[in-house]
């Protein structure tokens, strides 16, 4: 039964036990618990696959290998102390989150110096869910270069900021830094945050000046945000405005598909 299994979860590995189990029952004329069935499946997936449990107790030894070999890549291990419910006071250490940019990125961006940066993150599914953070951007040939990435328990504020804490320290980033960032709002309300630069506040300024659609209003909010901020305003009237405010729109359909802040 074993070599049967095997061949079926190495040729679809998501079959469903249930399926499995029919399948078996009608080859072989004899039952099979669904128990001793899912075992089967979960022993065959750990051979093929690989045990989880096991790649996560050899990373500390892969990164020190890794580092060994690219010395100025930038890794961050973070674990946690687990208290095992099967034994009384015994705690483990567990993986919690993981950063990563590797020597030969970081060598080639910097020669770039491009200064764009697309930031997003993505699910990871397994038996150990988690959760992917990204970072790229682009070489001279405009094709995506890849940066730094990390590993954490789930996307939020709080693990974006660290994350981009990462990157800026890799990066040198700070308040100065010429940098684009293109991503959904939440991210960029992040970065504003850890470069202290007000994003969000320029970001409403320009907004209002952007979607009047009269030409009174339009001069209006002009004068505002001169008031407010004067290099701003010098730095905005130097781009036509019928690029990007509503009251200067003709009557072509524009379709705006993304938003990038500076």
């Amino acid at each position: 039964m074993s070599k049967e299994i095997m061949d079926r979860v190495e040729s679809n590995s998501t079959v469903p036990v249930k399926a499995l189990q029919d399948q078996l029952q009608k080859k072989y004329g004899v039952d099979f618990s669904i128990h001793k069935v899912f075992r089967a499946k979960v022993d065959v997936k750990k051979n093929t696959v690989g045990d989880y449990k096991k790649h996560y107790k050899v990373l500390r030894a892969y990164i020190l290998e890794f580092q060994s070999a690219n010395p100025d890549t930038t890794v961050k291990l973070e674990l946690e102390d687990v208290l095992e419910p099967t034994m009384l006071n015994y705690t483990s250490r567990c993986f919690k989150i993981l950063y990563v940019y590797l020597e030969g990125m970081k060598n080639s961006f910097k020669a770039c110096l491009i200064d764009l940066l697309g930031l997003d993150g993505d699910h990871i599914k397994g038996p150990y869910p988690s959760q992917i953070l990204t970072t790229v951007g682009l070489d001279y040939n405009n094709v995506i270069h890849p940066l730094a990435y990390a590993i954490i328990e789930t996307e939020n504020c709080q693990r974006r900021k660290w994350f981009l804490e990462c990157l800026g320290d890799d990066l040198n980033l700070n308040v100065m830094s010429n940098f684009t960032f293109v991503s959904d709002i939440q991210k960029l309300r992040t970065c504003s945050h850890v470069l202290n630069i007000g994003i969000k506040e320029y970001k409403d300024h320009l907004w209002d000046r952007a979607t009047v659609t009269t030409l009174p209003d339009f001069n209006h909010y002009i004068h505002q945000l001169s008031l407010y901020c004067n290099s701003a305003c010098k730095w905005l009237k130097s781009i036509p405005p019928q690029h990007w405010a509503k009251s200067y729109f003709t009557a072509k359909l524009f379709i705006l598909t993304n938003c990038i802040l500076s």
